[in-house]
């Protein structure tokens, strides 16, 4: 967080020091790769963090493509909507191609729902930052993810911290490390190199609750290896839907047979101070239509990964 942070850095800085540091470090290993971090929004210091991130951008071109955002949402103004925050990562995306860069890489090497509240509060804040990991952070980062699926620049995304702190995968319980609802999300959507992202397109109810206005999204995956689709769906309303889903894995008038996973909330756990999420495997064999469509019901407040042989 070198322009964000306490450090403050001009871009200026950032360009030169970069470089200075990029030519010892391939002086070493000429195959080292670097990545450059950027504003995801204004500092009070900064005057225009648009034309500070173009400033980066063109101070460091010779030496790397990469770059890095650290990404918070869902309790503004701290964490803007998730919306908000992929359609920054997006307009990042064109302003470095803006910028002569043909394929940008971006990694979002922070990311989190926001605790509510501001930093400012001190131990007072800190007492909420389970926040971030209980169930409602689960949702707010199925929501985050399965959209940042659909960007093509956006290269990897990163947790704060494993273990410690609000951010956490997970808390020590008894001395014996347990998942917290955020950790069983990323164990249960299993996201990894093979997953290939389709173009995907969701129709949503409008449903106004905290800083999103929509209840569902959701993203189709296909794994190189097997062939297989999958299809991760998030339903963030207080309301159980049915969701009519189509895709070249689905032939019109025929049955498909299907394993459908869902996250939901499930007992008290006290260690994470919050609902912890319980998972059901189930499956099925859907009915395709003759326009193609079959019907998922997808339980309120839920996360669900569907697989679709191949």
């Amino acid at each position: 967080e070198l322009g964000d942070g306490v450090q403050k850095w001009s871009a200026a800085e950032i360009g030169y020091r970069g470089a200075t540091v990029a030519a010892a470090i391939r002086s070493v290993d000429p195959t080292a790769k670097f990545v450059i971090p950027l504003l995801s929004f204004k500092p009070d210091w900064v005057a225009d963090d648009i034309e500070f991130n173009k400033e980066v951008a063109a101070k460091v071109k010779n030496y790397t493509s990469g770059f890095a955002l650290h990404t918070y949402y869902d309790n503004p103004p701290e964490g803007p909507s998730v919306t908000n925050r992929l359609r920054r990562i997006a307009e990042t995306s064109t302003l470095l191609r803006q910028q002569g860069f043909a394929a940008p890489e971006l990694w979002i090497t922070e990311h989190s729902r926001w605790p509510q509240g501001n930093p400012a509060g001190g131990l007072e804040w800190q007492k909420i930052w389970y926040q971030a990991a209980d169930f409602d952070g689960l949702l707010s980062s199925a929501d985050f993810i399965i959209g940042l699926s659909q960007l093509d620049d956006v290269d990897g995304a990163m947790w704060h911290v494993l273990i410690g702190g609000g951010w956490s995968f997970l808390v020590m319980d008894n001395g014996e490390p347990v998942l917290t609802p955020l950790g069983n999300l990323f164990k249960f959507l299993q996201p990894r190199l093979d997953l290939d992202a389709l173009q995907t397109v969701t129709f949503s109810n409008m449903e106004k609750t905290g800083s999103y206005n929509y209840a569902l999204k959701a993203s189709a995956l296909k794994d190189r290896k097997t062939g297989e689709t999958y299809i991760w769906m998030v339903n963030r309303s207080d309301k159980a839907l049915d969701v009519p889903i189509a895709g070249p894995s689905l032939k019109k008038n025929t049955s498909v047979s299907v394993k459908i996973r869902t996250l939901t909330e499930g007992s008290y756990e006290a260690v994470s101070k919050s609902l912890k999420a319980s998972e059901l495997e189930t499956n099925k064999t859907l009915a395709v239509s003759d326009v193609g469509q079959a019907i998922v019901r997808i339980p309120a407040r839920a996360v669900m990964n569907i697989r679709l042989p191949k």
